[in-house]
């Protein structure tokens, strides 16, 4: 059964055999695609000026809406992803488009790389995104606080077996648990101080 439709390109009303089909021809279809890129490209400010350290080239900074995390977004996918399948074909189940400018806005396709999600997570730290120390906002202690109770734990005065005591009094003091200071002395949190 045949329905009556109008093309989303042209305008014309045509016979739909399918259902969800949107156009009336082949060459309707591609100048919907082609209409897509200028519509995109159209967001795009390739003259932003803003070009990070280390890179030879400015960012092209999307300019439409972002997510919450600050991504360009674009019909419901982020923009450096559509930038990057244009340039570079489909993106792999898994994969991750990662930035080399460290500009979560810019869509330039030189700007853009293929990685994993331990790449992005060592990327995001190059570029000095982690939330790790203070900058986690559900950090209870500061820089100063943890030197000082490694510092305290490992006193070579300390008599022997006295430790638990001074973790117990430090807990207390900080009000954080005996985990968390273990966890503090023995370097698995608070890595990145000396």
């Amino acid at each position: 059964m045949s329905i009556s439709a109008v093309c989303h390109t042209c305008g014309r009303t045509f016979l739909m055999r399918q259902r969800g089909r949107r156009f009336c021809s082949r060459h309707c279809h591609g100048v919907s695609h082609r209409w897509r890129d200028e519509m995109f490209w159209s967001k795009v400010d390739r003259r932003s000026g803003y070009r990070a350290q280390w890179m030879r080239s400015d960012c092209w900074l999307w300019m439409a809406c972002c997510d919450q995390r600050g991504y360009g977004m674009s019909r419901g996918k982020r923009a450096h992803r559509w930038s990057y399948a244009q340039h570079y074909g489909p993106i792999p189940k898994g994969g991750w488009i990662l930035h080399r400018c460290g500009h979560r806005r810019c869509v330039r396709p030189t700007h853009l790389y293929l990685g994993t999600r331990e790449d992005n997570g060592r990327d995001m730290v190059a570029h000095g995104r982690s939330q790790r120390g203070t900058r986690n906002r559900h950090a209870r202690l500061t820089a100063a606080v943890v030197r000082r109770i490694r510092a305290r734990y490992w006193n070579p005065r300390l008599r022997r077996g006295a430790h638990r005591a001074v973790v117990l009094t430090m807990a207390a003091h900080y009000g954080v648990t005996l985990k968390a200071i273990y966890a503090i002395v023995y370097r698995q949190i608070w890595r990145h101080l000396p």
